[in-house]
């Protein structure tokens, strides 16, 4: 129970949910109006303290009519059976709160599309989101002004039944009970609905979206989240209101942090970087004739067709740039090597809960996708039971929306991912460490084998059994040979003018421009993906590099902000993975996923659809990874597509057929329903889209997909597409016929 002075008082039962999730709405309107408020349950009451008292808090709640959301994020059109509203509670000036709980954004027939979202969609035939809450708002209104202002305790008493269904009044539906929001059945109770319950109800619905156990509901005090409904969230919420600033549109574009290293042996300052295959350069010569003389000079490598790339030319080398100033540094571990070493941390950071962990069994064997060098892109995953989720994410996030990729694998956002096979969707690293060295001195070494016996001189093996083998000795190759290795890459030595640097950046421009669906998504998007970039960037970071390169910290590290102008600021950072947990629940809570059911930890490595694909030719593994995901679905549409490219939109056009009914009778007007011929317009266009499908096919698809979205008389446009199909199938047998005519006719030949 707080120590602050209530300024809202309501007589409330705290077993009853609808009365409990009311206040949770209630809580959540005074925090949206007033910026600050708190609220507890205290005897037989429900108390708020914040900046207004009930009377004017509930007339901005029926100040203004919401707006109706029918077009999201990414151009996705929404019915406005389901369309969310969107609240202003400062006469328009800015959107204070959208209600989308009833709506969903989803992968269907690789199109993304809004769909209801059960079980919050309980209304249906012609009621709406925003006619329910019209009325709702209108009867609330007339309440209001018969309620005198010292009985605002009593609200929740006040009953006003209405005429009309609304598909969750118990006076007037018969699913009331089903969904919950019915009075107590205890004698003496009024069973009228409270209009100003269901109003509160509806802004609480995330509340209620998060599966709340029945000893949550008689919990004695509520406070107001700004992510999960813990303990210990006004703990957290100075860090999460400071984190939540850098991503503001005024705020920083980066955080870099600097950390100076050194080898473990100060005495010793030479450190092993990684090898690499080094690529040499084809010089030119060029010839200067005068006379009797001429002179030959060797010019240095021109443009990228010198390189000699080929393998047997290759030699082991270090990546080392090489200034004009004699200045050169010299790489140690790579963004991509320091990406690998971060990642697979999270199995273990805050138990492994900040990120869905997804276990994958090969064969014998397990993988944890945070193992995966793609990460999402992997073909551990793309051939996997979860090829179909990863896809659909991947599509999702070629049309801007990255929140469906981040309930799989929201590393992926983080380190860098791209679907180079598939939707070839890349997405840019949001953090990038790495270890660089500065003026640093080559250092060679040489090594001699000597083999525990001479084995030709003690007559082990016969003279006549040594020989060369591509210019390699049998007897050298096997170890059974004196082995000379001389002047070969022995390490980089630091000296006093050298700086061994760890540098962590995260993109911060990078995280604003992830987006979700709708806001609420976009806003817990964002703060999630933050919430990992800085557990990552914070995180200890291994140091035991490789053999020959073992390095401690030196010296004091910066952390800086950088903005797009002006100076950096030097920050601390404090609390982090507990704002990264905040808003990993706060992420799951609007997914509308449990957060301790988000891991896949069953999947399996499809091995009979990897053989299948893989048996095919690369343009047709190329084409499967175009048409889908690596599915047994997608591989028998590939086989079936060759035979029957059109059989989607004829399956469509049955369905559209049964929504369209009969045709008008002679003399009526022509029926126009463009949105029956929804399903048969997304296969037009999905087959118009298809790479994968001869020229004629996408030719005759476009041509049907423009007849589908543009037509005056529904029933004649249908008719006309089956019959132009018929006629292709028609064309496409003939040829076919005749094709295996001719080919007859050569081998009688």
């Amino acid at each position: 129970m707080s120590n602050l002075d209530p300024t809202i008082q309501l007589n409330a039962n705290v077993a009853n949910p609808g009365q409990f999730f009311a206040c949770c709405g209630l809580l959540e309107l005074a925090y949206r109006v007033y910026g600050q408020a708190e609220g507890w349950f205290s005897d037989e009451q429900f108390r708020i303290a914040c900046a207004g008292d009930a009377k004017t808090l509930l007339a901005v709640l029926i100040m203004d009519p919401p707006g109706q959301v029918t077009n999201v994020a990414n151009g996705v059109n929404v019915k406005p059976l389901i369309a969310p509203l969107q609240f202003s509670f400062d006469g328009g000036a800015t959107n204070q709160l959208v209600l989308d709980a009833w709506m969903t954004i989803k992968v269907q027939k690789n199109t993304v599309i809004a769909a209801p979202n059960p079980p919050w969609n309980f209304w249906s035939g012609q009621q709406t989101s925003f006619r329910i809450w019209r009325d709702l708002r209108a009867a609330l209104a007339a309440q209001l002004r018969n309620i005198a202002s010292d009985d605002y305790q009593n609200l929740f008493a006040h009953p006003v039944p209405l005429s009309g269904r609304f598909g969750f009044d118990p006076d007037a539906a018969w699913n009331a009970l089903d969904l919950g929001f019915s009075p107590n059945t205890r004698p003496g109770e009024n069973r009228s609905l409270r209009r100003l319950l269901l109003l509160l109800l509806a802004v609480s619905l995330p509340y209620l979206q998060q599966n709340v156990s029945e000893a949550e509901l008689s919990a004695a005090a509520v406070t107001r989240r700004s992510a999960n409904q813990s303990a210990s969230t006004k703990k957290y919420m100075n860090e999460v209101t400071k984190f939540d600033s850098w991503l503001g549109d005024d705020g920083p574009v980066a955080l870099i942090i600097k950390q100076p290293l050194a080898p473990v042996d100060d005495e010793d300052p030479v450190i092993f970087p990684p090898t690499y295959p080094i690529t040499t350069f084809k010089g030119r010569v060029h010839t200067i004739r005068d006379g009797d003389y001429r002179v030959s000079v060797e010019l240095p490598p021109d443009t990228k067709a010198d390189k000699n790339q080929k393998e047997q030319d290759q030699k082991p080398g270090y990546n080392i740039d090489r200034f004009t100033n004699d200045t050169n540094s010299c790489e140690i571990d790579s963004p991509q090597s320091q990406s690998n070493r971060i990642e697979p941390r999270f199995k273990k950071i805050k138990g492994g809960n900040l990120v869905p962990q997804i276990e994958i069994k090969v064969g014998k064997q397990t993988v944890n996708l945070l193992d995966a060098g793609h990460r999402a892109a992997d073909a551990v995953v793309r051939m996997s039971s979860l090829a179909d989720k990863f896809h659909g994410a991947f599509l999702a996030a070629k049309s801007r929306n990255y929140f469906e990729l981040a309930k799989y694998a929201p590393t992926s956002l983080v380190f860098g991912v791209w679907d180079s096979r598939s939707t070839y969707e890349k997405r840019q690293r949001i953090l990038k460490a790495q270890i660089r060295a500065s003026n640093v001195l080559e250092r060679s070494k040489s090594a001699q084998y000597t083999p525990a016996v001479d084995y030709i001189g003690a007559s082990a093996v016969g003279e006549e059994i040594e020989k060369e083998e591509a210019g390699t000795n049998n007897l050298s190759a096997e170890g059974m040979k004196q082995a000379l290795s001389t002047q070969t890459d022995g390490g980089v030595m630091l000296t006093s003018g050298s700086k061994l640097v760890r540098t962590v950046n995260v993109n911060l421009a990078s995280i604003r421009e992830l987006r979700g669906a709708t806001e609420p998504q976009t806003k817990a998007l964002q703060d999630y993906v933050l919430g990992l970039a800085l557990v990552a960037a914070t995180s200890e970071p291994d140091l035991n590099l490789r053999e020959g390169c073992n390095l401690r910290f030196k010296g004091e590290q910066s952390t800086t902000l950088v903005y797009r102008n002006g100076d950096g600021k030097q920050v601390t950072m404090e609390a982090v993975e507990d704002f990264a947990e905040t808003a990993a629940k706060a992420f799951f809570e609007v997914a509308g996923i449990i957060f301790d059911k988000k891991d896949y930890r069953d999947a399996i490595f499809e091995t009979s659809v990897a053989e299948d694909f893989l048996s095919k030719s690369k343009a047709d593994r190329d084409k499967i990874s175009r048409l889908g995901p690596i599915t047994a679905a997608t591989l028998k549409r590939f086989e079936e597509q060759g035979k029957e490219p059109f059989k989607p939109v004829s399956e469509a056009i049955k369905s559209v057929k049964k929504k369209l009914g009969q045709g008008p009778k002679r003399g009526q007007p022509p029926a126009k329903n463009i949105e029956a011929l929804l399903d048969l317009t997304n296969a037009l266009k999905a087959i118009s889209e298809n790479a994968t499908l001869p020229n004629g096919v996408q030719e005759l698809a476009r041509e049907l997909l423009v007849l589908s979205e543009n037509h005056e008389d529904s029933h004649t446009a249908v008719k006309e597409i089956e019959t132009k199909i018929k006629a292709f199938r028609k064309a496409a047998k003939a040829g076919s016929a005749l094709m295996a005519s001719s080919t007859a006719s050569a081998e009688a030949t």
